[in-house]
């Protein structure tokens, strides 16, 4: 059965209604004003699905009311999820709140996903101080930009990959070698791990702690020669 936006309007109004609002239907551009027992006003904006307009909408409502609620219908594994995680932040920084309506469930269909609230910054910010410290022990950990911002399914050049590349790149000219004998040549701090883990295939164990490089690494220095070079200099 397809439904309409306007169908969303009895649950909610039933649901408002028995938390102790006084409801009415289409005041001024909302879908639904409600009057709380406190006398707080809160505009509720009806929508079929989560999307920009319905969004959009609603942060004009704030231009009035305090309290700005959506109301969407339930979409089954739609409203699951990153993706769907990712909008409700984007609700929760927005201060919205959010209501669900199980058009199928004449029985108690409305339930709150998210109640409007003041977002306070700085804790979010505290709150993810730990991943701060990795993003920038990543930026200022790269020598130079080789990445083009807005590019997939392409190899990233991180702090790790220039890492295994340096380890690679002191591996040339050598028959095989050991983490250790590469640190003490230069090579960074997470050698062993670099060897052990081999992520991208560079090296051959050969037993006893003991590597050498294998064809992918060296197709790897010369895909990365400009890289190497500067690494190199960085290193002198």
């Amino acid at each position: 059965m397809k439904h309409l936006e306007q169908d969303l309007y009895e649950p909610v109004r039933i649901f408002l209604e028995q938390s102790g609002c006084t409801v009415r239907g289409e005041v001024g551009a909302c879908d639904l004003v409600a009057s709380t027992r406190d006398q707080t006003m809160m505009a509720v904006e009806l929508k079929l699905v989560l999307n920009l307009t319905v969004i959009l909408q609603a942060t004009q409502r704030q231009r009035l009311f305090s309290d700005v609620w959506i109301a969407v219908a339930r979409a089954g594994k739609a409203q699951t999820g990153r993706r769907w995680q990712q909008l409700l932040h984007l609700l929760r920084r927005l201060e919205l709140g959010l209501m669900i309506v199980d058009l199928e469930k004449p029985s108690r269909p409305v339930s709150v996903a998210l109640v409007p609230q003041m977002v306070d910054r700085s804790q979010l910010i505290r709150r993810n101080k730990a991943r701060m410290l990795r993003l920038k022990q990543e930026f200022e950990g790269r020598h130079g930009d080789h990445n083009r911002g807005g590019s997939t399914k392409v190899p990233r050049v991180t702090v790790y990959r220039e890492q295994a590349l340096r380890v690679a790149a002191l591996m040339t000219g050598l028959d095989d070698a050991s983490a250790s004998q590469l640190k003490a040549l230069g090579a960074p701090q997470l050698t062993w791990n670099i060897l052990y883990d081999n992520h991208y295939k560079w090296f051959e164990r050969l037993g006893f702690g003991r590597y050498r490089l294998s064809n992918a690494g060296r197709q790897a220095l010369d895909q990365y020669a400009v890289l190497v070079a500067e690494l190199k200099d960085s290193a002198e």
